[in-house]
C-alpha cells in the first residue's frame, strides 16, 4: 500500500497536508521529517500558513496520536495560521480536538466545512497562497459517482 499522506509547500508559505485513511507510526514519523525539511524554505522570521485536509483520514492509535502531538507542538513557533479540515469520522474528530488543544496555539483551528477553513486561513494569506489554498481544497474533495 501507498503512503497515506502527502505533504507539500507548493506557493509561498502555505503547508499544504492531505490524509488518506489511518496513518501508521512510521508515517507519522515520515511526516515529522517532512515538515522538518519544509521549514527551512521559509524566509527568515516568516510563518507557515498551513491546511490538513483530513476528510478522508481516519481515527488513529494511541502511538500515532502521540507522534502528532510532538509534530503539532514542534511547530507551533513556525505557525501563523492552521486549519485542519475534518470528515465524517467522529472519532477522527475528537482526536483532532484534543490534539489542537493539547498543542497550546490559538491560531490552530477545525472545521468541518471548506468554506470555513478558506475563511479562517484568507485574512493571512496572499493572492497566490489564497489561489492555490482554493485548488487544494478542491483537489480534496469527495469524488462522486
Amino acid at each position: 500500500m501507498g503512503r497515506m499522506y502527502t505533504l507539500a509547500m507548493r506557493v509561498g508559505r502555505l503547508v499544504e497536508i492531505r490524509v488518506v485513511g489511518a496513518l501508521t507510526v512510521e508515517e507519522a514519523r515520515a511526516l515529522m521529517g517532512g515538515m522538518i525539511q519544509l521549514l527551512p524554505r521559509l524566509a527568515a522570521g516568516a510563518r507557515v500558513l498551513s491546511c490538513s485536509d483530513l476528510r478522508a483520514a481516519r481515527s488513529v492509535s494511541t502511538a500515532v496520536a502521540e507522534h502528532m502531538a510532538v509534530l503539532l507542538k514542534g511547530s507551533n513557533a513556525r505557525l501563523e495560521r492552521d486549519a485542519t479540515l475534518i470528515g465524517d469520522d467522529k472519532v477522527l474528530a475528537m482526536q483532532t480536538a484534543r490534539l489542537i488543544d493539547e498543542a497550546g496555539f490559538d491560531g490552530r483551528r477545525a472545521f468541518p466545512a471548506e468554506e470555513d477553513a478558506l475563511a479562517w486561513l484568507a485574512p493571512c494569506a496572499n493572492g497566490a497562497e489564497l489561489a492555490r489554498l482554493k485548488q487544494f481544497l478542491i483537489e480534496g474533495r469527495p469524488k462522486t459517482a
